[in-house]
């Protein structure tokens, strides 16, 4: 009993009791039963279908952030940016606001739900996490005065752009066929069935091919390439074999990004009737041609919108110095991943019970404690770096890089993250992060007789 928290929340705590039946299952291993099996030759085949309670599990999260975050968004449009329309500075009600409920609330709740619920599968947490990275910034961007202005014409339209944890597709140009002009003005576009399947369609094809990849790089325990250092004992490292590990281990956790994020627009588009942009990632792995392209227009841009609104542009507004607000940038992203390993790995009461029940008094047999502070700072702080120098010496890099081939450049631009991207993927490969995924997988288990 010595590791029970106080219950400060009697009635949150009285509510999550109905819930907590439907997450009975913590997907510690993967005992699915096949939904065809067979022999072929000296091998058993079987073949399992995505497990159905990891979806419900993940989607009730996912809905549950989004009313959250809908509720947010109400309380930060009445209580910001209704009472702010051309000044950039935030009055001290709006701060208060800001800085003493929405994101607080926004950064407890997920911690309160994994804990109550005795969440333990990876890809959960990792769901849980969208509502602290995407409200944190939106509220900083209403504080400091960056809300587009179509998202402040009224409290729905503030909801719909801040509270479904992605983006509304937004079409620039509107067709008036009365006057056969053009009217230059932003319109959300409401969803339809023909798109709400093609969302769907494209959410499929991501799972078939992660699980392509998935089944390749199991077979190595997502090592695939020989190294020689270490990577849980380098900071730094050019070993060849551990960067062209962590390259795969990259392109799976920008793949599970695809396949999450189109889950979610389909879900969001369902809830709000409008179509949410479901293009977050743009094979960044593959295409980039800077570090700027890479992490500004490809890796991840739900993310990326959020912090240029909330981060970039008030410290660009304050200082005047493109450098410098990029610097503060990903050290922002960097404090933000830090509270999503926090979020991943610690070891909740139950676990915590376990622990103890086990005579272990720091970690449970379902744990991973070996993760520390500080690494998402080192990574992103790296790649800050690396953006600061581009702008000072980027446009005499890129006339000699101009001649090197496209697929070479990118490449080289890819490379320049990794020395240091063991910090961000060895955590999830340690951890069963990607095993934990696979009850969203079909898969296929082949073992000899």
């Amino acid at each position: 009993e010595r590791w029970r928290q106080p219950k400060l929340t009697g009635q949150l705590d009285a509510t999550m009791d109905y819930i907590k039946p439907l997450f009975e299952e913590k997907f510690l291993q993967d005992d699915r039963t096949p939904a065809l099996s067979f022999n072929l030759a000296e091998y058993h085949v079987e073949l399992k279908a995505p497990n159905p309670i990891y979806f419900a599990q993940l989607i009730f999260l996912l809905w549950a952030q989004m009313a959250v975050g809908s509720l947010l968004a109400v309380i930060i449009y009445h209580g910001i940016v209704a009472g702010q329309r051309d000044s950039k500075r935030s009055s001290i009600t709006g701060l208060l606001i800001g800085y003493g409920m929405v994101i607080p609330l926004a950064l407890w709740l997920p911690i309160y739900a994994v804990n109550t619920l005795d969440i333990r599968s990876g890809g959960l947490r990792m769901g849980c996490g969208c509502l602290p990275m995407t409200m944190t910034f939106r509220c900083l961007e209403a504080m400091h005065g960056f809300v587009p202005d179509m998202d402040s014409q009224s409290w729905w339209d503030h909801v719909v752009s801040v509270g479904f944890i992605l983006r509304p597709r937004v079409v620039k140009n509107d067709d008036d066929n009365r006057t056969t002009k053009t009217i230059y003005k932003n319109r959300r576009v409401p969803i339809t069935a023909t798109r709400f399947m093609a969302i769907a369609k494209i959410h499929v094809a991501w799972m078939f091919a992660y699980t392509v990849v998935f089944h390749v790089t199991r077979a190595f325990n997502f090592w695939p390439f020989p190294m020689t250092d270490d990577p849980h004992k380098f900071l730094v490292s050019f070993d060849p074999g551990l960067l062209y590990n962590t390259f795969i281990q990259a392109a799976m956790m920008n793949m599970t990004l695809s396949l999450s994020l189109t889950g979610v627009s389909a879900l969001a588009s369902s809830m709000a009737f409008v179509e949410f942009d479901d293009h977050v990632t743009n094979f960044p792995m593959f295409f980039s041609i800077s570090p700027s392209d890479f992490w500004g227009r490809r890796w991840n841009n739900l993310i990326h919108s959020d912090l240029k609104r909330g981060v970039y542009k008030p410290v660009r507004w304050l200082t005047g110095n493109r450098t410098v607000a990029s610097v503060c940038a990903f050290v922002m992203s960097g404090v933000i991943h830090e509270y999503v390993w926090q979020l991943l790995f610690f070891v909740n009461e139950t676990q915590a019970l376990e622990a103890w029940e086990e005579g272990n008094q720091v970690c449970c047999s379902s744990c991973y404690c070996n993760s520390w502070f500080g690494k998402q700072l080192i990574f992103f702080g790296w790649n800050g770096v690396l953006i600061g120098l581009e702008y000072l010496v980027g446009d005499k890099v890129s006339a000699w890089s101009a001649i090197v081939p496209s697929h070479l450049r990118c490449h080289m631009v890819v490379l320049l993250s990794l020395p240091v991207g063991h910090l961000f993927t060895t955590d999830m490969v340690d951890s069963g992060y990607f095993q934990g995924v696979q009850p969203a997988l079909p898969l296929i288990e082949v073992t000899r007789q």
